[in-house]
């Protein structure tokens, strides 16, 4: 898959449209137009290729971002969807990540693909987000969606448990790894200035 790397938190025009902490830190003004700006940029950048990660914030309902996602396949940008990112991964349940999956994907039938898990190896996350992402990407496969689980590599891990590759090993089992169409690598450069070729 090619992924024009823009997520609901990029720039427009010099203004944060909206970052990762939330709907609070929007720009002054108005987040569907700023959203359809963005939008409208992608399209024209990377046409057919476009992709869009929308992360779903905690607390939000689908239907905040009802207008983004329709605007979005408007212009025939494809759309993953992230209904509990990595830095909230640890304010749900097992149960209650499920069921955020089980609510956005209902919500949302023409989301392209769905993210399962954000940087799962980075240490950070529950302690059981290896169920939860086999949860969620058993539950978005049986209704025929697409899959997507990012993986965090960095250079010096800390606990060696959570290194990539022995990470992946001990976590995704076949049965796992049948349930994911596509599997990506989160990598920021300071962390890894040789490059992930390094590991």
């Amino acid at each position: 898959m090619f992924y024009a790397a823009y997520q609901l938190a990029v720039f427009s025009e010099k203004r944060t449209i909206r970052n990762e902490l939330g709907r609070e830190y929007a720009c002054s003004e108005n987040i569907d137009r700023q959203v359809g700006r963005v939008l409208d940029k992608l399209a024209a950048m990377a046409g057919p290729y476009a992709w869009v990660r929308i992360v779903f914030q905690p607390g939000d309902a689908p239907s905040v971002y009802t207008n983004a996602v329709d605007y979005a396949k408007s212009k025939g940008v494809k759309v993953m969807g992230l209904p509990v990112d990595s830095s909230a991964d640890t304010g749900y349940t097992r149960a209650q990540y499920l069921q955020r999956y089980q609510t956005f994907v209902g919500a949302f039938t023409n989301i392209d693909a769905w993210e399962v898990g954000n940087e799962v190896n980075g240490g950070w996350s529950s302690a059981d987000i290896a169920g939860r992402v086999a949860d969620a990407a058993a539950y978005c496969r049986s209704l025929g969606k697409k899959t997507y689980l990012t993986l965090f590599w960095q250079l010096n891990t800390s606990d060696t448990n959570f290194a990539l590759f022995n990470w992946v090993s001990a976590n995704l089992p076949t049965n796992v790894r049948s349930n994911l169409d596509y599997v990506g690598l989160s990598q920021y450069q300071e962390q890894a200035p040789v490059g992930a070729a390094f590991d």
